[in-house]
Parts: C-alpha cells; sequence; structure tokens
C-alpha cells in the first residue's frame, strides 16, 4: 500500500494488466496490439511515403529554393526577415488564389482552371508549412532561454529573501548581545563621562523584560533571566 501511494499516476485495471505478465510474453501468449499498416499520409494534398529506408527523404529538393526569389546561389543562408517576408508573401497569395477559385466556382464551376487553382493552393500551403518548420529549431531556442531566464529570476528573487531574513537575523542577534553586554561588562561598552552617569536598572524593569521574553516564547525553556542578570550586577530581587 505504500508503494501504490507513491505512484503519480493511478495504475491500469487489474483485469487489463493480468493478461500481460512477464511469462504471458515469453510465451505468446498475450495478445499484442494489431500493427499500423499506414505507408503513406498527406499533408495539403501532397503524399509522404513513411516507408522510406534511413537516410532518404521524400522530399527531393527545398521547397524554401522554389518560393524565394534571390539573386544568392544559396538559400539556405536567408536570414530571419527574408523567411518572415517569404511567409507573408504567400499568405497574400494563398488569399488571393481561394478567392479567385470561389469566382471560378461561381461563374463556371466545371472548367479547368478550379483543378489548377486548387492545385496552386495546395503547393502553397505546403510551401508555407516548409517555412514554418524551418523555425522550429530558432522557435525551441527562444522557448529555452525563457524558460532558463524565469529559473535565474525565481532563484535570484529567493536569494534575495533569504539575505533579508539573515540580515535581520543578524541585527536581531546584535542588538542581543549589546544588551548582554551593557548588563554584564558595562565598562567595556561606556567611556568614563557616561560610565559616571550609568545607572544599573530597576529589579522591577528586568523582571518586566524577562516576563516579556516568556511571553513572546511561550514554548522555550524557561530560565531565570532576572536572577542572571542580577547576580552580575551583584543585585537582589525579592519576589
Amino acid at each position: 500500500m505504500s508503494d501504490k501511494s507513491k505512484i503519480l499516476y493511478p495504475l491500469p485495471p487489474y483485469q487489463y494488466i493480468q493478461n500481460y505478465t512477464d511469462e504471458k510474453l515469453q510465451a505468446n501468449v498475450a495478445h499484442l496490439p494489431p500493427q499500423l499498416n499506414v505507408k503513406k499520409c498527406s499533408n495539403f494534398g501532397v503524399e509522404y511515403c513513411l516507408s522510406l529506408p534511413p537516410g532518404e527523404s521524400n522530399i527531393k529538393t527545398s521547397l524554401i529554393k522554389e518560393i524565394i526569389k534571390s539573386e544568392e546561389p544559396d538559400c539556405q543562408n536567408l536570414s530571419f526577415r527574408d523567411r518572415k517576408q517569404q511567409l507573408r508573401d504567400l499568405l497574400r497569395r494563398s488569399i488571393f488564389t481561394f478567392l479567385d477559385l470561389l469566382y471560378v466556382i461561381q461563374s463556371s464551376p466545371d472548367s479547368v482552371v478550379r483543378l489548377e487553382k486548387l492545385n496552386l493552393i495546395q503547393t502553397q500551403f505546403s510551401k508555407m508549412n516548409e517555412i514554418i518548420n524551418s523555425f522550429r529549431k530558432h522557435q525551441a531556442r527562444e522557448q529555452l532561454v525563457e524558460m532558463m531566464k524565469n529559473q535565474s529570476s525565481s532563484r535570484k528573487s529567493i536569494i534575495s529573501q533569504i539575505n533579508n531574513q539573515l540580515n535581520q537575523s543578524n541585527q536581531v542577534v546584535k542588538k542581543a548581545k549589546n544588551i548582554i553586554n551593557l548588563f554584564t561588562h558595562p565598562t567595556e561598552l561606556l567611556n568614563e563621562a557616561d560610565l559616571q552617569k550609568f545607572q544599573p536598572p530597576k529589579p522591577q524593569t528586568i523582571r518586566k523584560l524577562s516576563d516579556l521574553v516568556v511571553q513572546q516564547h511561550p514554548n522555550a525553556v524557561k530560565m531565570s533571566i532576572d536572577n542572571l542578570i542580577c547576580t552580575n550586577l551583584n543585585l537582589d530581587i525579592k519576589p
């Protein structure tokens, strides 16, 4: 039961998992899931083969080189701004082509121009998909940078909070040390002029101070602070 309380997700039904034990898998008794017979898929009307050997691609030539009209021979070295501009141009062209297709369907739906417009829209969508996929690396890198920035800022805020608490604790400890030194060794903290004016605290004041400390810390062990201080000051407190 203790192991089940530590898992993140609930266990599958026992009637299901008892059919897939190690013994049944080794004996080939378990019902394995059927293999997928999907060998082709379609993306914006373009068919891709999924049964190609490793190292081969369905796309023989890069679609980016076909749609970007540049004087440079190598189109892979295009900047982020050029790819973004070409994506906008393709979006406008696809909208205009769709409007032309609506006009053709309204005027002559049986015309050959309708099929040409459909093929043109499919080609434009495929080219847009190719350009969008070229931004995946940049998108993943920027997302990782933002995650690291958020993590760094959160850690810095936590560290600053810890430092503030430490500074406050050091100030409290320093004040407590000064009070104790003032009660126990007044000659080390005061000069001769102040030492002549120095008067030891009254017993009632010391008792009020000790009661206040006990009230603020009820769970702490009650110590005779007043007796300890008065012993160092050679005072006598009567209850």
